[in-house]
């Protein structure tokens, strides 16, 4: 009796403990699954706060192919890299990976973060492309010697633009280049019977004023408001492309195919009347242009916008008669001291953030002002001429049409046409 007793006492104390093990166990799982719960509302707004349609990559990042359910590698992306991500659907809410637009490529979401709005720049999107394409192999592509991307597998590619070395197309909305070693083939296309300009005329500018606000010009180039409107006009009637600065350069060196149909334009000086005239013309009609400062004067942040590029007419050498028995007005590139000349060049350089584009002042150029210019680290420089130019030309000798004060609109359809 006394063991049976025992025995049951014993059963139940087990039961009992086995009761409380199997609640706390349970206890134990509902609060493990609270955790995850917890821990996925966290993640999921994690991704939600790292997802826009516009971002920037916070660190050099991997990129990845979906296949089979699985996220692989598939190259990588540089730091300060703007993306456009594609619109993700109620279901894709939690997704860990976000659809790069355009490309089939994902990031993750702990490499990005939302920006306001992506930069970008699309002017190529007026160049004529080549009846070409290339297949590439574990392309990396640049811009502006700086890598941007590193891709794993075969990709193929639009020709914009070629060189002896590389290939420019376009990837994530951007121009990049691709060095030739990566390119496995070319591939003969039909996307366009357009044909390259034979030449392009670059326009010049200088002082301008509003004779409808009863202002005058004392100068000796003079643009009356109206008549630049006139000129805006006719470019934007007639479909012409107004290039910017870095496209001229590549259609000089054959690089790139600009449309028949091309002007660039430029104003020298960088007086008043170019910011409070002048600018906001070209930013309303959305032209291209450039403003070649006397640094000294002035400074790039007044007159830099989105159509509005800034480049050296040099620092302080816009003075007439420096250079007695010299071309022209005897400016002081064409004679001055190499350590004098370097100096100021420098200044303005330094000034227009590393240009490396003149004009010369007065149009005032010789053998000795172009090996100075070349010396410090200049590409390419503006004359006059009164002409054309072309794939081919000599870049420290570009000629430029001047926009004189008696120009009219019949002179000025000739001249860009």
């Amino acid at each position: 009796m006394k063991k049976w007793l025992i025995g049951g006492f014993v059963l139940v104390i087990l039961g009992i403990t086995g009761y409380f093990l199997e609640r706390n166990y349970e206890l134990k799982q509902i609060e493990a699954l609270k955790k995850l719960k917890k821990e996925k509302a966290e993640l999921v707004q994690k991704i939600n706060k790292n997802y826009n349609h516009e971002v920037k990559v916070v660190k050099n990042a991997d990129l990845y192919q979906l296949k089979k359910d699985k996220y692989i590698k598939s190259g990588k992306v540089m730091k300060d890299i703007q993306l456009t991500l594609e619109d993700r659907t109620k279901e894709m809410k939690e997704e860990e990976y976000f659809k790069i637009d355009g490309l089939n490529a994902y990031i993750s979401y702990q490499d990005v973060t939302p920006i306001e709005k992506r930069t970008i720049n699309d002017i190529y999107k007026n160049y004529i492309p080549f009846n070409l394409d290339i297949v590439t192999k574990n392309p990396k592509l640049y811009q502006k010697s700086e890598q941007l991307f590193d891709l794993k597998g075969e990709y193929t590619f639009k020709v914009l633009g070629k060189s002896s070395e590389v290939y420019y197309v376009e990837f994530n909305k951007m121009f990049v280049s691709i060095p030739k070693k990566y390119v496995v083939r070319e591939v003969e296309k039909h996307y366009t019977d357009l044909k390259n300009a034979a030449e392009v005329a670059v326009l010049n500018y200088h002082f301008f004023y509003d004779e409808e606000q009863g202002e005058t010009c004392d100068q000796m180039i003079c643009h009356e408001k109206k008549f630049f409107v006139e000129n805006l006009d006719y470019l934007k009637e007639n479909q012409f492309f107004t290039t910017d600065m870095e496209s001229f350069s590549l259609y000089l060196d054959g690089t790139i195919q600009l449309p028949e149909h091309t002007v660039l334009i430029t104003i020298d000086d960088g007086a008043e009347s170019v910011k409070t005239i002048a600018i906001p013309l070209l930013n309303e009609y959305k032209m291209h242009a450039t403003v070649f400062l006397i640094s000294a004067w002035y400074g790039p942040e007044e007159y830099t916008t989105d159509y509005v590029e800034c480049h050296s007419h040099t620092h302080e050498m816009h003075e007439a008669g420096v250079c007695p028995g010299t071309p022209g007005k005897g400016g002081g590139i064409t004679c001055l001291d190499p350590e004098v000349i370097k100096k100021d060049l420098q200044a303005s350089r330094e000034r227009l953030h590393g240009s490396t584009v003149i004009a010369y002042p007065f149009y005032d150029y010789n053998d000795y002002a172009i090996e100075q210019l070349k010396n410090n680290g200049f590409t390419m420089a503006f004359e006059g001429g009164f002409k054309k130019a072309k794939p081919g030309i000599d870049k420290f000798k570009i000629p430029r049409y001047s926009v004189s004060t008696d120009f009219t609109m019949d002179t000025f359809k000739n001249v860009v046409n």
